[in-house]
């Protein structure tokens, strides 16, 4: 990768806005993309690898954990990035809420957006059908036919048997852009970025749309995605067409697999009917460190010793670590060999380690 130079625009408590400029950069465009939901104020993140590697000039958005941009007005948007964008062709980029700020955003500096699977699970529209668990306010001005927008229609990329993002597009989107592009990839689920991604054409997607050619022909294996392929491996285990879930879990884990995989997996071989042997190393660390911190916290709250140890042993178990589970129950038959942990458990980790020899 050739050399970056990266400039802090403005940073405050409440977002952070950085700068890159790649050396030998493409002249006569400049994209903005911006944070997911986490947020974290940091200078660099979804899309800005990628743009640098491509000597794009690009703008990085980052907001407050959870804040939702709620921090962040248009003007201060505005003010903000003006004098960076001269007279060139301007992209807004985003993924879910980074979606949202894309559409959000690009009137007020006549953007194109870019936006997959646009979402603010704030917004009131959603109060009644799926409550928010966040306590961040929306501060925001709903999308709508008044909302300041840009001349150059957004392009939307969406699954459309996702309720939770029909529900945005249809009742933000459309009302601010009633001509806005659409591209529906059926069970792209949510984290339809991620599809693109793995399906590996979210490049030439996104240059596509640069160069003004038809992306809507592009293939996009939806079962690179591992929260599709899992969810339909589930349908099939429960189908008992356990061959045909198997073809979905290895998909799944050839991406990094996910918590319903995982799960799946389990119950296949407590079932006996699993055939397929899958390498732990292929679960992703992004999934691993998610595992760990649900048992961490459950250990933290266990009422005794024994329960620890028992979500120990869980968690090596679900992450396939069998060996380790098996030490674990090991272990503590030995200071009680009347627990749940001798009598249950520790049989079920010797199945485990014995199951593929």
């Amino acid at each position: 990768m050739s050399f970056v130079k990266q400039e802090i625009i403005e940073s405050n408590a409440e977002f952070v806005i950085t700068r890159h400029i790649p050396e030998n950069k493409v002249e006569g465009i400049v994209v903005i993309s911006f944070d997911t939901i986490t947020g974290g104020l940091k200078n660099k993140g979804f899309g800005t690898d990628f743009l640098n590697k491509n000597l794009i000039e690009n703008i990085f958005v980052s907001h407050r954990t959870y804040s939702f941009y709620q921090g962040l007005s248009l003007k201060q948007f505005y003010d903000s990035v003006k004098n960076y964008l001269d007279d060139r062709k301007v992209y807004t980029y985003g993924s879910s809420l980074g979606a949202y700020a894309a559409v959000f955003y690009a009137g007020v500096i006549n953007a194109k957006a870019i936006a997959l699977a646009p979402r603010c699970s704030i917004d009131p529209i959603y109060s009644e059908k799926f409550p928010t668990e966040y306590k961040q306010v929306f501060y925001h001005e709903k999308m709508s036919s008044t909302n300041i927008v840009s001349k150059d229609e957004p392009i939307i990329v969406f699954d459309p048997l996702y309720e939770k993002d029909i529900l945005f597009v249809s009742k933000r989107i459309a009302l601010a852009y009633p001509a806005a592009e659409y591209w529906e990839i059926p069970n792209g689920t949510h984290s339809v970025a991620l599809t693109l991604k793995n399906s590996s054409v979210l490049k030439d997607f996104f240059f596509k749309i640069i160069n003004g050619e038809n992306f809507r022909e592009i293939f996009v294996d939806v079962e690179s995605n591992p929260s599709y392929s899992s969810k339909a491996a589930g349908v099939e285990y429960y189908k008992k067409n356990f061959k045909e879930c198997e073809r979905l879990l290895a998909k799944c884990f050839e991406f990094g697999g996910s918590k319903q995989g995982l799960d799946i997996y389990r119950r296949l071989l407590e079932s006996g009917e699993l055939k397929l042997k899958v390498d732990p190393r292929k679960i992703s660390d992004e999934l691993r460190l998610s595992i760990v911190r649900q048992f961490s916290k459950q250990m933290a709250d266990a009422s005794n010793i024994e329960n620890v140890h028992v979500n120990i042993f869980e968690m090596n178990y679900l992450l396939m670590e069998y060996n380790a589970a098996y030490n674990v129950a090991k272990s503590y038959s030995f200071i009680d060999k009347n627990s749940i942990i001798a009598s249950e458990l520790l049989p079920k980790a010797i199945k485990a380690t014995n199951y593929f020899d």
